[in-house]
């Protein structure tokens, strides 16, 4: 994924289905979902039906805590096809196919292109619960219609977000409890360099507040989604 591809026209679907990192992605006939999992007792809360009647070809799971991946959830948008990309220990309910990728590994699957990459908490991260060890969790690049969108999973700012490539969309978890806070994620963007940034795993973390920051800092436009909503680039 050294080189960006040109911007195929093709318009790209971004939906928020969680409160913490479960988002899908649409380009043309293709569905690719990020963590699909939840926290609380109903998977579905504030997301329109309809999101879930276009089934995906591609999951890719950062790591196996509950509010990243959940049976449930995922059955409600797997077919027979589709494709699972995690670190290794996947068990795989469903017997689904599946690629197990260490950051660094890669992947085309129906003309869009995968990346695993490192998301992990540091001793100098402003995240105050480490959890998320380097080399056990993925943050992932996905290449789709010459676009790059950065799933960066549960992580702190790390160095490895300055060599990433050039960046269209990133989301960026900004809770700070077990991920980097509002202020280190506003570090990650300078980092990064996106054009637009989507905050996520957010917690009590003001969005809004994100929001005007980045703005104000870095010519980067941030996009706030509550679950449900969609936005088309």
């Amino acid at each position: 994924m050294a080189a960006k591809e040109q911007n195929t026209g093709v318009p790209l679907a971004l939906t928020r289905l969680s409160a913490s990192s479960w988002f899908s992605v649409g380009t043309g006939e293709l569905v690719v979902h990020f963590d699909p999992g939840y926290i609380g007792a109903d998977p579905v809360r504030g997301v329109p039906e309809a999101e879930f009647e276009k089934k995906a070809d591609l999951v890719c799971i950062s790591h196996f805590h509950s509010d990243h991946l959940r049976p449930e959830a995922l059955r409600r948008i797997m077919k027979n096809e589709t494709l699972v990309v995690s670190p290794p220990g996947f068990d795989n309910p469903y017997g689904l196919s599946h690629t197990a990728l260490r950051p660094g590994g890669f992947l085309e699957h129906r003309g869009v292109a995968v990346k695993a990459v490192y998301a992990c908490n540091t001793p100098q991260g402003h995240s105050t619960v480490k959890l998320h060890r380097r080399g056990e969790n993925n943050g992932y690049l996905l290449l789709a219609g010459g676009r790059r969108v950065y799933f960066a999973g549960d992580t702190d700012c790390i160095p490895d977000m300055a060599g990433l490539g050039g960046v269209d969309i990133a989301l960026l978890p900004i809770g700070g409890t077990y991920v980097m806070d509002a202020g280190e994620a506003a570090e990650a963007v300078s980092l990064i360099r996106p054009q637009i940034v989507v905050p996520m795993h957010q917690s009590s973390a003001d969005m809004e507040g994100f929001k005007r920051a980045v703005e104000a800092s870095s010519p980067a436009r941030v996009m706030v989604l509550q679950v449900g909503e969609k936005v088309v680039f």
